[in-house]
């Protein structure tokens, strides 16, 4: 078997575009849909369906069908409290991961969404000085 010169390969490559186009993205898809998520992902030994793990569309699919928390809810029945419901996405349940994810002063990073009491607080104080402004305690005090 003679050695290809680089000229040669080139040339070859060039003629057979498409064999080496079909070939590198066969190559992507296995490496992104089974390698990955099966093998070499951090959260390969997180249980839960296959599908799942493989690509998001299957959550976006359930969470179109208006199903998403029943579905969680069957597979934490099914998987336990950690599931793994896209490939970069798991679900806890129980009342101990809440507090360790969710506490006050926890480690993990949270959207602005999660800081309820800042969320709260502005509606809060507009609902008490409602509250206190229209009390006849202060209508009487200020005469």
């Amino acid at each position: 078997m003679a050695i290809l010169d680089l000229d040669e390969l080139s040339a070859k490559v060039v003629a057979n575009w498409p064999i080496v186009i079909g070939i590198s993205l066969l190559i992507t898809v296995v490496h992104e849909y089974i390698i990955y998520p099966f093998f070499t992902s951090p959260l390969a030994g997180v249980p839960g369906p296959k599908m799942y793990a493989m690509t998001k569309w299957w959550m976006i699919w359930t969470d179109y069908s208006k199903k998403r928390t029943i579905t969680i809810h069957e597979m934490h029945k099914k998987y336990g409290p950690i599931i793994r419901i896209a490939p970069n996405e798991l679900a806890f349940t129980g009342e101990e991961p809440m507090k360790v994810i969710y506490g006050a002063g926890t480690p993990f990073s949270k959207p602005a969404f999660y800081d309820l009491f800042i969320a709260y607080s502005s509606w809060l104080d507009i609902l008490l000085i409602h509250q206190i402004r229209g009390s006849s305690y202060v209508r009487h005090a200020g005469q």
